[in-house]
């Protein structure tokens, strides 16, 4: 399930840093707390596990407002704000979600910076996948929301962040997405169910952009990640598989606001 949110900015300063993306998850599970303490408390600290890996199954787009570069923040020129967020639930969990969010307060601050939103409107976005039969294969094409992230590890832990333009994009890109449906419907769902799974990048405006985010920014523990947009993604697979990347996001990292992908067309 997916959510537009209209927000309007009512207090603190008008800046936001560029890496905004872990005040803006912190923001998500305070509201998420409020209501259901349980549920943000999982989707925190346990999310979905498979292998050595876990899901948290919701991802949000890039925060949209107008803003003028200011040193490493956005300074904002105007009061409102969008962002599209949304879920891996049953469509039941709809209206539930839907209310936890209106009238809410999204405050994202760090030591440098504050400012505070408020949500003036919630609005239930139509899925693709509704009515379609889940175990029908289908392909789709993809915009992207927000950059997305695709790394592999060398043999002492590093981390290193790939380009669409890498051979191993895709495999591990498919490998992520395998796991993601694993940790839902099982190994061995996820082995027949991606027997016919793939994927493509399509570029139709130049050449592919990095964007580095950095986490808990501005203290000891910081650490950045690179992602990539400027492209769009051709996904070919079941129909609650291409739903599940949908609601839940593409590659790493979808949780702080990375991998988040819009319908682009059907193919």
């Amino acid at each position: 399930m997916r959510f537009n949110l209209s927000l309007q900015h009512v207090g603190g300063k008008k800046e936001i840093p560029f890496s905004y993306q872990y005040l803006l998850t912190g923001a998500i599970y305070s509201i998420l707390a409020k209501a259901d303490g349980e549920y943000a408390t999982f989707l925190h600290d346990e999310g979905y596990p498979v292998g050595n890996k876990t899901f948290k199954l919701f991802t949000f787009s890039d925060f949209k407002v107008s803003f003028k570069p200011q040193g490493d923040c956005m300074l904002l020129t105007g009061m409102d704000a969008g962002l599209q967020i949304s879920f891996h639930l049953p469509v039941a969990a709809e209206n539930f979600i839907k209310g936890l969010f209106q009238d809410q307060e999204l405050m994202l601050f760090d030591r440098r910076s504050r400012a505070v939103f408020r949500v003036i409107q919630v609005e239930s976005l139509a899925s693709p996948f509704a009515g379609k039969d889940p175990v029908v294969i289908s392909e789709m094409v993809f915009s992207l929301l927000s950059p997305v992230v695709i790394s592999k590890k060398d043999e002492v832990g590093k981390h290193y962040y790939l380009s669409p333009l890498d051979a191993e994009f895709i495999p591990i890109l498919l490998g992520n997405w395998k796991s993601k449906y694993a940790a839902i419907y099982g190994t061995e769902g996820a082995e027949a169910a991606f027997g016919e799974a793939s994927a493509s990048v399509i570029f139709t405006g130049g050449a592919p952009k990095s964007r580095l985010v950095k986490i808990k920014a501005n203290s000891a523990a910081e650490t950045s990640v690179k992602g990539w947009y400027n492209f769009k993604l051709k996904l070919k697979g079941l129909n609650d598989a291409l739903e599940l990347v949908y609601n839940s996001g593409i590659g790493s990292y979808n949780s702080l606001g990375l991998g988040c992908l819009g319908p682009y067309s059907d193919k």
